[in-house]
């Protein structure tokens, strides 16, 4: 069955020594290096996210509304991963990975995962009921881009459904889990 209209868009909030990862993703009926087009591309990537231009090898700038978003590339790995680092947002990366069984005879399918690292789970907390909607909205965004649109929900849903993944699905302190001890909490949106 093709994803389109049909794939969910499912978020996971992951504990780890490092932080608190909350991951939005989804399936597309279509191969990693269409995709990445529409990331590589300044103007392609404007059709969901916003343009952008290369300030130096290590660096690019996001044009959002009125503002440029400086971001450091951390790493970078054409037609499967971005991750990088800003003063104002954090981390955040999106990762492409090809589905190793798509259906016989069917079209390649990828999974397209945005993630934002938060330093504690507290920080994730207080966060993520606001921009997990924004970036849920990006990802949609993206499918609509790839001519495969996600099915239709309010803005209402959207921050209702993230508003409870920050206050059920998060250990209310870091010691409960060990600082090692990684946990995880999903939410099938």
């Amino acid at each position: 069955m093709p994803y389109a209209d049909s794939a969910p868009v499912n978020a996971t909030v992951t504990g780890w020594e490092h932080g608190t990862d909350l991951v939005i993703d989804t399936r597309v009926d279509t191969d990693p290096q269409r995709i990445w087009s529409y990331v590589a591309d300044p103007q392609r990537c404007a059709r969901w996210f916003a343009p952008w231009r290369r300030a130096d090898e290590d660096t690019v700038e996001l044009e959002l509304d009125d503002e440029v978003l400086v971001a450091h590339i951390l790493a970078c790995e054409p037609d499967s991963h971005v991750l990088f680092d800003t003063a104002r947002l954090g981390r955040l990366g999106l990762t492409l990975t090809p589905v190793a069984d798509p259906q016989p005879g069917g079209p390649a399918e990828t999974r397209i995962a945005l993630a934002h690292t938060f330093p504690s789970v507290h920080d994730a907390a207080d966060a993520i009921a606001q921009v997990g909607p924004v970036w849920e909205t990006h990802l949609r965004m993206l499918c609509d881009a790839l001519g495969q649109p996600r099915a239709d929900i309010s803005e209402g849903e959207l921050y209702a459904r993230y508003a409870r993944l920050a206050a059920d699905g998060l250990p209310e302190d870091e010691a409960e889990t060990g600082p090692d001890e990684g946990w995880q909490q999903e939410a099938f949106l």
